[in-house]
């Protein structure tokens, strides 16, 4: 049996805002520590989902390969509270959606990221 990729699709928008504050480093690598909140939309085949980013707390480093282009490797913890919607069993949250709902929940959690980043200044 082949597996569906169709209901594995997410669809995500991020919205929000962030300071970062660079620290004393030298000519090639830069750190810096960054503190911001926002939001969060989410769409998958069968559910919608928001969140709000209550603080998001971020610490990295960057190589600066130019004065316009670095790379680095970051970490960051997120305190979030997620509202999940009313689930139409074995299916859908779309309002024209027939069937059978269970109710949806929030709830305050939290969530660590870690990766690569990339800054392009364009001016």
């Amino acid at each position: 049996m082949a597996y569906d990729y169709r209901n594995s699709l997410v669809f995500t928008v991020r919205a929000g805002h962030e300071l970062f504050f660079y620290l004393p480093g030298t000519r090639r690598l830069q750190p810096w520590v960054g503190l911001g909140s926002g939001i969060e939309y989410k769409d998958r085949v069968s559910t919608e989902q928001w969140s709000l980013d209550l603080a998001v707390a971020q610490t990295g480093v960057d190589v600066v390969v130019s004065p316009r282009v670095s790379v680095g490797l970051f970490a960051s913890a997120t305190a979030t509270f997620v509202s999940y919607p009313r689930v139409l069993l074995g299916g859908s949250t779309r309002p024209d959606a027939q069937g059978e709902w269970a109710g949806g929940f929030t709830f305050v959690g939290s969530r660590l990221t870690a990766g690569l980043r990339g800054t392009f200044l364009a001016l």
